[in-house]
């Protein structure tokens, strides 16, 4: 890596629970009293690198964190592994903090440790998986942001980064100061022995109060969003296991795959509703490259908007097909330039969105979609909602419920400003049908001055996420599934139409997409049903398919974890099962033959 001399690094870190011992209190946030807290796993790849940048240019490294006191372990342990120093930003009128108090106190606690060149943090945390943060610290620093660095090379104060995308990869360059988050696989965490740890001096840790940060309102009063019910929907599985191959465990697992409760209900699109005077808006965010997406959050907000007696404006490039975004939901069109540069697309909506009081921003819960989103949240100083599954209305009030627990629970979040900014996980709106077009009005924004504080320079495409959020069965293989055996498996997905998937270690060997990677630091997915294969079922997957709602396996290690999680196994090869179970849904009359998407699109970009 090229370096410049001298440079200073902060490394944001988050102190987070064991991922066994996650609880929520009465209150719906997060138990962390009494909970061991560890360096959340994406931060310590930020740590790692940013300790490594600081030793190549004779610089220093400082790790910030805010929490608990027993946050001050964590800082500890950030020292011991090679930053200079640490500072801990605790004080009990800071707890409640949502999204948006986090970041205007994080900001203030780097103010706090001076300036910096670049600054570090992890992709996403293990407890919230909101990936949102970060973006609002750039916002609010005045920074370019690039999400899930897998690669830095500095030189001469410009940084040139790859990084992945929900879909594949960029190559993307900005000039420093900046701010990164910190994908899984850029660089192999830091660890401290024992010993490295006691040796660490409390000279070297900086604790501070509120009374350090610049005057505001921070913690619960200075949240613009509030926590409200909970709803616990704790899979449990049947843990029903069959040894040897057999025509009972062929016929059961047959008629799952075949249900037709694959299908969700399908709804009817409400009748057009123009937008014209103080009516209200539900504003949707056109998903660069993702027709499928935006369709789906047209959808969304169709209905929502309808419950609310509001209309749906749809933001989109001048290149948007008026009838048919119509037929999907939309009732007028906002037309803008810069919709694939977050920065510029934040700073074009905002001036529109104080003037217009949308009720609700829909943005996807993408990479940029989390960023757009982050950054509006701080210019409007509004209530930002990540990852929502499910809008209800109750009498007029919008309830916005997130997974929490890695979907063991639904956590209602309640809006506290005029307009909400909510980012919708895709794969859970509502299936709508089409109504008849209508010709829109359409408005143009003129674009923000100045150029983006990023550019992408090339761009690979190597999956389509449309039909793994579709799919009523997907199929999770792992290292009991040679990478030679893939084809197999993929013909047999696509004779009944699902989806392929893998456990991390698959995907760190480079046998398919990380974009395919389903677990705590992957996709979370909610099918019909989830066919493990060859899976040996650690929590750090599973939890990634907590949502579905059966899950089968086959394995042939009768001792695999996978049988406890599971609520139909088969303990047996898969090389002898899989055919049995085609031979029983093809004898039904279930199975057709798809035609998997043609991956690797690569787009240079000038």
């Amino acid at each position: 890596m090229k370096v410049q001399a001298g440079m200073r690094v902060a490394v944001l870190v988050k102190a987070v629970p064991n991922i066994e011992e996650l609880s929520l209190g009465e209150n719906g946030h997060l138990t962390r009293d009494g909970v061991a807290l560890e360096i959340n796993p994406y931060c310590r790849r930020a740590l790692a690198k940013g300790i490594e940048i600081a030793e190549l240019t004779g610089g220093e490294c400082i790790a910030i964190t805010m929490g608990p006191p027993a946050s001050i372990g964590v800082a500890r342990e950030a020292v011991a592994v090679g930053a200079k120093r640490a500072v801990v930003l605790t004080d009990p009128s800071l707890r409640g903090s949502d999204l948006l108090a986090t970041a205007r106190a994080l900001t203030g606690a780097i103010a706090h440790a001076g300036e910096f060149d670049l600054i570090l943090c992890g992709k996403a945390s293990a407890d919230a998986e909101t990936a949102v943060l970060p973006s609002q610290v750039a916002e609010l620093l005045g920074m370019g942001f690039i999400a899930a660095a897998r690669s830095i090379e500095i030189s001469q104060g410009e940084v040139i980064v790859e990084a992945e995308t929900d879909d594949g990869w960029i190559e993307a360059t900005a000039a420093l100061p900046l701010v990164l988050s910190c994908a899984e696989r850029l660089c192999s965490p830091r660890r401290a022995d024992p010993e490295a740890l006691e040796a660490v001096s409390e000279e070297r840790i900086d604790q501070i109060d509120a009374g350090a940060l610049p005057a505001g309102i921070y913690g619960l009063a200075g949240s613009p969003t509030r926590v409200g019910r909970i709803r616990h929907h704790h899979a449990v599985r049947a843990g029903e296991r069959m040894v040897g191959l057999n025509a009972e465990w062929a016929s059961r697992a047959a008629a799952l795959v075949s249900s037709d409760s694959h299908d969700r209900a399908t709804l009817e699109m409400p009748e057009h509703r123009p937008s014209a005077g103080p009516n209200p808006t539900v504003l949707v965010l056109a998903a660069p490259r993702m027709e499928w997406l935006t369709r789906e959050m047209l959808g969304t907000a169709a209905i929502f908007a309808d419950a609310i007696s509001a209309s749906v404006t749809l933001a989109a490039d001048a290149d948007a097909p008026q009838h048919e975004q119509s037929t999907h939901g939309a009732d007028s069109l906002l037309l803008v330039e810069d919709l694939a540069e977050p920065d510029r697309l934040a700073a074009t909506l905002a001036d529109w969105a104080s003037q217009s009081h949308p009720r609700a921003i829909l943005l996807p819960s993408t990479t940029w979609g989390r960023e757009v989103g982050g950054r509006l949240s701080v210019r409007l100083g509004c209530a930002l909602i990540s990852d929502v599954a499910m809008i209800e209305v109750v009498e007029g009030r919008p309830a916005y419920w997130k997974p929490a627990l890695n979907y063991s629970e639904l956590v209602e979040i309640e809006a506290r400003t005029e307009t909400a900014i909510v980012t919708l996980r895709p794969g859970t709106g509502p299936r709508v049908t089409p109504r008849a077009p209508s010709r829109l009005s359409a408005r143009f924004l003129a674009p923000a001055s100045g150029a983006s504080l990023v550019k992408t320079k090339r761009r690979v495409i190597d999956d389509d996420l449309e039909p793994l959020t579709r799919a009523g069965t997907v199929i999770g293989v792992g290292l009991g599934v040679e990478p030679e055996e893939l084809p197999q498996i993929e013909s047999f997905a696509a004779l009944i139409g699902a989806e392929v998937v893998a456990t991390r270690k698959v995907t760190d060997r480079h046998w398919m997409p990380r974009s395919r990677q389903v677990g705590a630091t992957g996709r979370f997915i909610a099918p019909f049903v989830y066919l493990a294969i060859g899976v040996s079922g650690k929590p750090m997957h599973m939890v990634g398919v907590r949502a579905a709602r059966w899950v089968l396996a086959i394995n042939c290690d009768e001792t695999a974890p996978i049988f406890a999680q599971a609520d139909l196994g088969l303990v047996a090869k898969w090389q002898d099962a899989i055919p049995l179970l085609a031979a029983e849904l093809q004898e039904s009359g279930f199975g057709h033959l798809g035609a998997p998407a043609e991956p690797g699109q690569e787009e240079i970009i000038a």
